[in-house]
């Protein structure tokens, strides 16, 4: 098993066919997600969370080109 959902789950998951509207879908959901070129890109990890109801809030690295 992947650690993405295919086009099929994720398909089923935003009820959705174009790419346009899953990636509304998915944002309106608050589910975290990438685009890389014609694909979104979503963790089989995050999907399950987001059923589990959890609250999903994307981390970010902080910016250490400023510490010196």
């Amino acid at each position: 098993m992947s650690e993405f959902l295919t086009s099929e789950e994720l398909r089923d998951l935003t009820q959705r066919a174009r790419r346009e509207a899953q990636a509304r879908a998915l944002k309106e959901a608050g589910i975290p997600f990438r685009q890389v070129a014609a694909r979104l890109i979503v963790s089989r990890h995050h999907a399950r969370e987001w059923l589990a109801g959890r609250i999903l809030t994307p981390s970010y690295e902080p910016d250490m080109s400023a510490v010196k």
